[in-house]
């Protein structure tokens, strides 16, 4: 296995890890995803584990396919048969596995954001909200936090008059899903969870079928993908999460971080592994961001460190205002340009908002820039449209697609 010599110490400790629960506490730049791709080759090709019975969860389609085409590239034949991708994906697949289980059929449609909204809207318009600030959106968020928390209409508490408005609409929302055999993206979770929780047989099937789970971007896991993974991991333990504790930034969203703090909690006798040498930053940078996470009291501990030598000292700039911030911007893109191509570049902010007074002032000083905040391509109108039309041919119940299309295009 010459594979193995690409590796550094930490990785390769945590690569050769064989049965049993593993965490391995991955600091930024250090090759986490490198980690979870040689381990699936090591498993394959020193244990003899056929790929059918491994998955590998991430959180977006692009890390997934990356990782596909890595082990490929590593084992030199076809994956198929290797399931790696996204918690969502993974869990439809199971679920049009069990139709008769479910209550849905396999040919269910999945609804995104505005489709849920269209619903939702759609019950809303039937009962008046207590206040005017009680939006379809708002009313999306909460019920997607309950989802998240595998909280079921009639389990929501009720202490207000909003509160009850919004478990109304919740249950509601849920009869209107199943009556157009349609799930939203929480639900593919929360049906996924119940169908293991309440089928032995289907548990069993599917513990089984994963003898080895391998997940990455731990910290960002939510409780109910926390509880999906007890369930398919509960007759051999064989997890193996990959994560930071310092890059835990979607809480907003129902990540729970104590997932990662907790895990040797949850499994006693885990092995614990540390990806401490970094590959991307300067000692400069990985000096300056460990002094500041260090004051964070949530953490396991990590120290990262790199080879690299040198370094450009941070620059901290106090602004008083939007306008002096994007002059001193435009000030330092004068400087740099000199020396240095535009594509070199980047300014990066924290909202979408921030971007206007920028974009002005460079625009009135003549320096050329692109904006990168595109429309997504499934989220694009016309594209909305064709799926839509897709849809409803294989799901004639999905009365939310129906209306999509009806008048698309005009008649």
């Amino acid at each position: 296995m010459e594979f193995l010599n690409q590796l550094n110490e930490e990785q390769k400790k945590a690569v050769q890890h064989f049965e049993g629960p593993a965490l391995v506490l991955a600091g930024a730049g250090s090759g986490k995803t490198r980690v979870i791709t040689y381990r699936i080759a090591y498993l394959h090709v020193k244990h003899r584990v056929s790929l059918h019975n491994i998955l590998a969860v991430t959180f977006t389609n692009k890390a997934a396919d990356e990782m596909k085409e890595r082990v490929e590239s590593l084992l030199g034949i076809s994956t198929r048969g290797l399931w790696i991708g996204t918690f969502h994906s993974m869990c439809a697949r199971i679920l049009r596995y069990h139709p008769d289980e479910t209550g849905f059929s396999s040919n269910f449609s999945i609804y995104d954001t505005s489709e849920q909204k269209h619903v939702i809207k759609k019950i809303m318009d039937r009962i008046k909200p207590p206040s005017k600030k009680i939006t379809p959106a708002y009313v999306k968020k909460k019920i997607s936090m309950f989802k998240n928390n595998l909280v079921m209409p009639e389990q929501v508490p009720v202490y207000s008059e909003i509160d009850y408005f919004i478990t109304r609409v919740y249950s509601e929302y849920q009869d209107l899903l199943v009556e157009y055999n349609a799930m939203d993206f929480d639900d593919l979770l929360v049906n996924t969870v119940s169908l293991l929780e309440n089928n032995e047989r289907v548990r069993k099937e599917w513990s089984e079928r994963f003898r080895f789970i391998l997940v990455d971007e731990y910290q960002d896991t939510n409780y109910a993908q926390y509880v999906l993974l007890k369930n398919l991991t509960y007759s051999h333990k064989n997890l193996f999460v990959v994560g930071d504790d310092d890059q835990s930034i979607y809480g907003f969203r129902g990540a729970n971080l104590e997932n990662i703090l907790n895990f040797d909690k949850d499994f006693p006798d885990a092995a614990v592994y540390k990806l401490e040498r970094n590959y991307r930053s300067t000692p400069v940078i990985l000096h300056a961001a460990s002094s500041v996470i260090a004051n964070n009291s949530m953490r396991k501990g990590k120290t990262l460190w790199t080879v690299k030598e040198g370094g450009e000292k941070i620059r901290v700039f106090h602004a008083y205002s939007d306008l002096e911030e994007a002059e001193k911007i435009a000030d330092l893109l004068e400087q740099e340009l000199k020396n240095r191509k535009r594509g070199d570049i980047l300014i990066a902010y924290r909202t979408n908002a921030q971007s206007r007074v920028i974009e002005e002032v460079l625009r009135r000083r003549g320096i050329p820039n692109r904006v990168v905040k595109g429309i997504r391509f499934f989220e694009r109108k016309e594209i909305k449209d064709i799926l839509g039309y897709l849809r409803f041919i294989l799901n004639p119940n999905d009365m939310a697609s129906f209306v999509r299309i009806v008048n698309t295009p005009p008649r």
